[in-house]
C-alpha cells in the first residue's frame, strides 16, 4: 500500500483479493471481492469476477449521463491521503521492516492504523469495528457467481420485512449502481445506525424500490477472521490454541466446552499475570462454550478496550482448577 491513494481506493483492507475498475477520469464504476467469516474465498469466484467486469462493459457507455450513478462509489474524503501520513506505530514498523524492497505496507495495516489513530485521540470505539457488514446482517445472501442476484432470504428479517425475494437482482442502493456484491457492502459500510436504505431490484424484468429499515446494532457481525482484529487494544500478546479432542477427553471436557492451551505468553499484562504457558483455559470472562482462537481474542478486544480492565480467567493446571485475573 506504499504511495497509494487512500481517496481513490478505498476497499476492505482485510481482504483476500480485490480489484477496482475505473475509468481514465478515476470514475469507480465496480468493485470486486472481499472475504468473509465464511472463509478466504467464500464471496469470491472466477465466475463472479466475469459478470462484474461485463456489467462494467455493460455500464460503461452510461456513465456520463448517469454520472449519478457512480459519484458515492468513491467514497467521502479520507483524513490522510496517503498511508505514509499515518504516523502511528503500525506503519512506521512496516517501513522499517527492511531496505526499500523489503519493506512493505499490507492492506490490512490500513485498519490496524485507523485503530491506532483513534487509540492516540481518545475516540477509539471498539463498537466502529463493524467494517464492510455482511449482507446476511440484513438477512439475504446474494450468488456468489452472479453477484447481484438475492440467492437467500432469511424469513422474518430486515430483508423478508421489505419483502425483498429470492431471484430478485439488485440494482441500486441508495442511488449507487451495483455491479457485484463488493459494490453491495461498499454501500453498507458507510451507513450509520440506525439507517434507511432504499433498493432498487429488478424482478423478472419489473423494476421496484424497496426500503428496509436498519436499527441500531445492524452493523454487527463476526469480526474473528479479520487480520486487523489483532491489531485491536489490548494486545494482548497471548498465542493460544484449540485443545486437541483427545486431549480434552483426558481432562473430562465435554466437545461443546471452551479448552485453550496456552502456547505463548508476549504481552506484558499476561506476563504479569499468573498464567502460564501450557494453562487449559476453560472460562473467559464467564463464556464457557467453545469458540475458535479468533472468536476468542475477538472477545478479549470487544470488552477489554479500556485502560485497567480486568480478564477473567479458569484454567486448569496439574490437573486441579485455578482462577486467573489479568489486568490491561
Amino acid at each position: 500500500m506504499q504511495g497509494v491513494d487512500l481517496a481513490q481506493f478505498q476497499f476492505d483492507y482485510d481482504l483476500t483479493w480485490s480489484a477496482i475498475m475505473l475509468d481514465s477520469a478515476g470514475t469507480v464504476l465496480a468493485r470486486y471481492g472481499g472475504r468473509s467469516a465464511e472463509g478466504p474465498m467464500s464471496i469470491n469466484s472466477i465466475d463472479g469476477f466475469r459478470r462484474t467486469m461485463q456489467r462494467v462493459l455493460d455500464v460503461y457507455p452510461q456513465r456520463t449521463d448517469h454520472a449519478d450513478w457512480f459519484v458515492a462509489k468513491k467514497g467521502p474524503k479520507p483524513a490522510y491521503e496517503r498511508p505514509e501520513q499515518m504516523q502511528v506505530e503500525v506503519i512506521r514498523n512496516a517501513l522499517n521492516a527492511g531496505n526499500n524492497n523489503k519493506a512493505c505496507i499490507h492492506c490490512h495495516n490500513i485498519h490496524d492504523a485507523q485503530h491506532q489513530l483513534a487509540e492516540a485521540n481518545g475516540t477509539y470505539d471498539p463498537q466502529k469495528v463493524w467494517k464492510y457488514p455482511p449482507t446476511q446482517n440484513l438477512g439475504f445472501t446474494l450468488d456468489v457467481n452472479e453477484g447481484t442476484r438475492v440467492s437467500a432470504v432469511e424469513g422474518g428479517s430486515l430483508a423478508d420485512r421489505a419483502d425483498l425475494q429470492v431471484g430478485d437482482n439488485l440494482v441500486s442502493a441508495n442511488g449507487q449502481r451495483l455491479l457485484s456484491l463488493a459494490d453491495v457492502q461498499f454501500v453498507l459500510h458507510f451507513l450509520p445506525e440506525p439507517a434507511t436504505l432504499s433498493l432498487n431490484v429488478d424482478r423478472a424484468g419489473s423494476q421496484r424500490t424497496l426500503t428496509l429499515e436498519l436499527p441500531n446494532g445492524w452493523r454487527r457481525s463476526d469480526i474473528s477472521w479479520r487480520v486487523s482484529m489483532y491489531g485491536m487494544y489490548p494486545r494482548p500478546g497471548l498465542w493460544i490454541d484449540t485443545l486437541p479432542a483427545d486431549q480434552k477427553k483426558s481432562f473430562h471436557l465435554q466437545d461443546g466446552q471452551l479448552a485453550m492451551i496456552v502456547k505463548g505468553l508476549f504481552g506484558e499484562a499476561v506476563r504479569k499475570s499468573d498464567l502460564k504457558k501450557n494453562d487449559v483455559i476453560v472460562n473467559l470472562d464467564g463464556k464457557v462454550n467453545a469458540m475458535t482462537p479468533g472468536q476468542f481474542h475477538e472477545q478479549i478486544r470487544l470488552k477489554h478496550f479500556k485502560r485497567g480492565s480486568v480478564m477473567q480467567l479458569e484454567i486448569l493446571r496439574d490437573g486441579k482448577k485455578r482462577s486467573i485475573n489479568v489486568q490491561f
